[in-house]
């Protein structure tokens, strides 16, 4: 086997939410009046100030995203790492895995978005915390022992995350993907692609 296949999250994401994050402290120093005069109000200055702390946390968070890519996800010969979960899924606790559709937007706008998702045995695997495990659920809207391989926002597309599951899956899981999108009809006829 080859080593590992890890999926990170991309590096212009934090970046951008880094640079929006010190928009809005930038904009807490005018109203706290630290920037650009202190005709401000007393509400006008706490908000600011609320600003400055809120947001300015904030971007420390996504600098360090920046400087440290955060591991999603590694596949390996023994399992999967679940980085938002911070847990180790062995294959064997691994009931079965598919590729799963979801429909978001409003009608007739509608986003087709595919994940893959793999079932777990909860007689074999028990989530590190019950509350990590419901943020998990409240997050992707599954039922409790499904988990997503989620590949929006990452620096792996799906094609490549199924190649990877399928390396190191074992034969009874593994995944059949077709890459190429269907052009979908809307009722009044066109095309949405």
């Amino acid at each position: 086997m080859s080593e590992a296949f890890v999926v990170r999250t991309i590096r212009w994401k934090p970046a951008g939410l880094g640079l929006l994050s010190l928009g809005f402290v930038a904009l807490g120093l005018f109203l706290a009046g630290i920037w650009g005069g202190s005709s401000s109000s007393s509400a006008a200055k706490a908000i600011g100030w609320l600003c400055v702390s809120l947001f300015g946390v904030f971007a420390a968070i996504w600098l360090r995203r920046l400087l440290r890519p955060e591991i999603l996800y590694r596949l390996e010969s023994g399992g999967i790492y679940d980085g938002p979960m911070n847990s180790f899924v062995p294959w064997e606790a691994i009931r079965s895995a598919a590729i799963y559709t979801t429909r978001s937007g409003r009608w007739p706008l509608y986003f087709h978005q595919k994940h893959l998702v793999y079932d777990v045995d909860p007689e074999q695997f028990e989530p590190p915390s019950k509350w990590q495990h419901w943020l998990h659920d409240l997050n992707y809207g599954y039922s409790t022992h499904f988990h997503v391989l989620k590949h929006t926002g990452t620096d792996r597309n799906l094609a490549a995350l199924v190649d990877g599951f399928n390396q190191f899956a074992p034969a009874q899981l593994r995944v059949e993907f077709d890459c190429r999108v269907p052009r979908q009809r809307m009722p009044n006829g066109r095309s949405t692609l």
